[in-house]
């Protein structure tokens, strides 16, 4: 298309979800979105290859993290955290992880920091990777105003890196230990 550019997000749906599947056995995934997610029925797994054994729920983020601790089912064995917490402070996050922990289920963040902090099971490296973005539009925007076609600009940041990171506090508490072998 001409005229057009974007660049790839960091963010990897499908490594989130098979990295849960390494910490314990799981049948169901609870993944918490915003309440606008949910409403549209947007598909998340059209981003990845969804394994067929594993069921997904969407829970939708509210005000008050009671209500989504008590959505997340004694039937849940994980949950992924696609969501950035619109609305909540550090006191709300923190709840809503120690719910989670206290439930005995880990949990995963798209996002590093402050999430681990607040009490996340796991999250991948990303902090660094979100203050790649801006550069790379600068550049992008450089090389446009050069008179390249936006078209041709590369959409993928082959430098985004892709640590775990694991909270061996919440570990702990949780009682489910990963495989050390990831």
């Amino acid at each position: 298309v001409e005229n057009f550019t974007y660049i790839e997000s960091p963010f990897d749906i499908g490594k989130d979800i098979e990295t849960l599947s390494q910490f314990r056995d799981i049948k169901t995934i609870a993944i918490l979105v915003n309440p606008e997610l949910k409403s549209s029925n947007y598909k998340l797994d059209r981003h990845y290859a969804r394994p067929e054994n594993i069921e997904y729920r969407l829970v939708s983020i509210k005000n008050d993290p009671g209500p989504v601790i008590d959505s997340i089912g004694d039937d849940v064995d994980a949950v992924y955290l696609f969501s950035t917490l619109p609305g909540y402070n550090q006191a709300k996050t923190e709840r809503l992880f120690q719910g989670i922990t206290d439930k005995g289920i880990p949990s995963l963040s798209f996002i590093d920091y402050p999430m681990l902090d607040y009490g996340a099971y796991a999250a991948y490296s990303s902090e660094e990777n979100i203050q790649k973005i801006p550069r790379r539009v600068a550049l992008n925007v450089s090389k446009i105003a050069e008179g390249i076609n936006p078209k041709d600009l590369p959409v993928q940041m082959e430098t985004f890196g892709s640590q775990l990171l694991i909270n061996m506090e919440v570990v702990n508490q949780t009682g489910v230990y990963p495989n050390w072998t990831m």
